[in-house]
């Protein structure tokens, strides 16, 4: 698998992603943090294998990268600290 470097910056924007038990959920947002777009993709995890799981996850990601690529926009996740 050949990967590609992608550079973004926040310049024209974000995706942020949520993750949830049963969705991925993704909003566009511009420069200055007004939204452009939003949606879930449907996921089940539940009672899968770790190989399935990855799977899953792993193509899901790939949608995210298609949808954020046309707006050269980067991907981001809030980082949650439990403890």
């Amino acid at each position: 698998m050949t990967r590609r470097v992608v550079e973004t910056s926040l310049t024209n924007g974000a995706l942020g992603i949520d993750f949830n038990p049963t969705s991925i959920d993704w909003t566009l947002i511009d420069r200055h943090g007004n939204l452009k777009k939003h949606g879930s993709i449907k996921i089940n995890v539940q009672d899968k294998r770790s190989h399935q799981t990855q799977d899953i996850i792993g193509k899901t990601v790939a949608q995210l990268v298609r949808l954020a690529e046309p707006f050269q926009v980067p991907i981001v996740i809030e980082d949650l600290d439990f403890c």
